[in-house]
């Protein structure tokens, strides 16, 4: 039996968290049965491009965009804080809770 290499939470996200740390060149199978060749080493806990994002998509996790892609990220790239942007809707999230929390 194959270890799970990654999480999808919602079917909307169009990218996923890898489990453990994958290398250049491995695969995964996304739900759909998509088969997606990891274009760099991604370190544990850290999201992958489940298809290739221009710059200025948005980037989607746990079906809520948490940013936008800062350049252009390959399918099965890795995505972090080097190449991705804080939108305006994740910035509006934020001054909300803010607000909220410090309401009570």
């Amino acid at each position: 039996m194959e270890k799970i290499k990654f999480v999808h939470i919602n079917e909307k996200d169009n990218s996923v968290i890898s489990l453990f740390e994958l290398k250049e060149g491995d695969f995964i199978v996304l739900p759909d049965g998509k088969e997606v060749k990891i274009f760099e080493n991604v370190p544990p806990s850290h999201k992958i491009a489940t298809y290739a994002l221009k710059a200025g998509d948005p980037i989607i996790k746990y079906g809520e965009e948490i940013g936008i892609a800062a350049c252009d990220i390959p399918q099965g790239g890795w995505i972090h804080a080097h190449n991705i942007s804080e939108s305006q809707a994740f910035e509006q999230s934020v001054s909300e809770s803010l607000k909220e929390g410090s309401s009570k």
